[in-house]
């Protein structure tokens, strides 16, 4: 898979390496976009009632655990060298806790399908699948920020063009009302004649 240049994704470990730490999972993403500072994702202006409780305990874990190594480095510094690892690790879940359950897409309307989805692998201990979710969503904004940037050409039949092309993949993920806006906008009003909406209909 190939990530935007904004997202700092590496290799992600392997199951092994998970196992002995679970939090390992994130090792391939960096502080910086652990911390939000790479991201262009929205996050849930509030967490749904169904989800709150769920959302607690899962800050309290992550809390917990970065309490605790702390305490340890902090008690035992000769042992630094082997729990740096495990820190940095915890700041770094720490930072991205939201944006890895509390997401959101603009203009998706299934915040609460993603959110149980989310939950439940964390729930279940799915590390890798947890991850790999949000890397999809990741490359899926990038190509509909990319996909959403009209063109710098003044010609009226490239501008007619993009729309068309942006009006359907908005349509084809279900968002009917942004969709029917991008058709009808720059004079494109009869759906049924216009050639290349029609090209673009064949096409999918």
């Amino acid at each position: 898979m190939i990530y935007p240049r904004t997202w700092s994704f590496k290799t992600m470990k392997v199951p092994s390496d998970i196992k002995d730490d679970r939090f390992a999972v994130i090792d391939h993403i960096s502080p910086e976009t652990c911390c939000g500072m790479k991201n262009n994702f929205f996050e849930a202006k509030k967490v749904p009632i169904r989800f709150q409780i769920e959302w607690a305990r899962v800050c309290a874990i992550v809390f917990r655990e970065l309490s605790e190594v702390a305490n340890e480095i902090d008690n035992h510094r000769e042992r630094l060298a082997g729990s740096n690892l495990k820190l940095e690790r915890r700041i770094k879940m720490f930072f991205i806790l939201p944006t890895l359950l509390l997401r959101r897409i603009k203009g998706d309307g299934k915040l609460l399908s993603d959110l149980r989805r989310r939950f439940r692998h964390w729930k279940l201990n799915q590390w890798k699948e947890l991850v790999e979710d949000l890397e999809a969503d990741t490359v899926r904004v990038h190509r509909r920020t990319a996909d959403s940037t009209p063109p710098n050409s003044k010609s009226a039949q490239e501008l007619q063009a993009f729309n068309v092309r942006r009006g359907i993949e908005l349509i084809s993920e279900g968002q009917m009302s942004r969709g029917s806006k991008a058709l009808l906008s720059k004079g494109i009003s009869n759906i049924a004649n216009n050639e290349a909406i029609n090209q673009q209909m064949k096409s999918k």
